[in-house]
């Protein structure tokens, strides 16, 4: 829910955007890249630019044709650069995902104290 994101994020955690079709659009067995842009756009819209990470494990799941295979990845940053900038687009393929890691590693324990 938005209220769990929230919660997340203000824990210094980090919600990690996948690329399961099922979970971009449950009624579109290939979703499109705006489809998963406006996911994108309502996290960051909930404070999301520090939380949110990109990427798939592209293993047991059904990607959008236009991430398949995962070479394709690249197409996907350069989508994200050009619509939210070079800094955001950072913060989303690499930053967030590592900040967690080193607060994480820092603290030894979660940020949400689990």
């Amino acid at each position: 829910t938005d209220d769990q994101f929230r919660a997340v994020a203000a824990a210094g955690g980090v919600v990690g955007l996948n690329f399961s079709t099922h979970f971009i659009a449950a009624d579109d067995p290939d979703p499109s890249y705006a489809a998963l842009s406006a996911h994108l756009g309502h996290f960051l819209a909930l404070g999301g630019e520090d939380a949110v990470a990109l990427g798939s494990d592209y293993d047991g799941t059904d990607v959008p044709s236009w991430l398949e295979p995962a070479e394709r990845i690249g197409g996907l940053y350069g989508r994200v650069k050009a619509e939210y900038g070079e800094k955001l687009a950072q913060k989303l393929f690499f930053q967030n995902a590592m900040a967690f890691f080193e607060r994480y590693d820092a603290r030894g324990e979660p940020p949400c104290g689990m």
